[in-house]
C-alpha cells in the first residue's frame, strides 16, 4: 500500500475525483476542453483552472483526458468499495456467530430471538462496520493509491515518458 501524504500537488484531487470518475464510467463523454496539468474541465473563455491554478499559456489544454489518468482515480474508487465489502462481510460474520451463541444456549421456541438477533444485528454490524470503519479505512487508502499513482504520472510527464492513452 503506498503513503503518499496529501501536499501541494495532490490537494486538488480530491475536487477532480467525481469529474474524473464519471469520465471513467461513461457517464459523461471524454470531449471537451481539459487542463493541460490535471485535466480538470476548462469551461470556454477560462485561462486558469480552477483545480490546479495552471494558465492555459502554460499548459496547453487538451481535448480529451487520458485512460490512464482516468484509471487511476477509478483506482481509488476500487480500493474503497473492497475496504466497505470486506468490514461489512465482517459484520455479517459476527451477526452470524452471535446468532449461532444464543440458539446453542437457548432451548426451544426461544431460538426463534437467535433469528432475529441474526437479522438486526447483521443490519446493525455490516453498517457498523462497512459505513464507519471500513468507509474510512478505505477512503484513506484509496486515496493514498492514487495519490501515489497521480505523483509517478507527473513525475513520468516531466521525464517525458507517461503515457498518452
Amino acid at each position: 500500500m503506498s503513503t503518499a501524504p496529501v501536499s501541494g500537488e495532490t490537494a486538488y484531487l480530491d475536487d477532480l475525483q467525481v469529474q474524473m470518475e464519471e469520465l471513467g464510467l461513461q457517464k459523461v463523454p471524454n470531449l471537451g476542453r481539459f487542463c493541460g496539468y490535471c485535466y480538470g474541465r476548462l469551461p470556454d473563455g477560462e485561462a486558469v483552472c480552477r483545480y490546479c491554478r495552471h494558465g492555459v499559456d502554460e499548459v496547453q489544454p487538451v481535448a480529451k483526458v487520458p485512460i490512464y489518468v482516468l484509471r487511476l482515480y477509478l483506482a481509488k474508487r476500487r480500493r474503497e468499495g473492497i475496504t466497505v465489502n470486506a468490514f461489512a462481510f465482517v459484520g455479517l460474520f459476527l451477526a452470524v456467530v452471535l446468532s449461532g451463541v444464543i440458539y446453542f444456549f437457548l432451548i426451544g421456541n426461544w431460538r426463534v430471538i437467535a433469528l432475529l438477533v441474526l437479522l438486526v444485528a447483521g443490519w446493525y454490524f455490516a453498517n457498523l462496520l462497512g459505513y464507519n470503519v471500513g468507509g474510512t479505512l478505505g477512503y484513506n487508502w484509496g486515496r493514498s493509491v492514487r495519490d501515489g499513482y497521480w505523483l509517478r504520472y507527473l513525475e513520468d510527464r516531466r521525464n517525458g515518458v507517461a503515457p498518452d492513452v
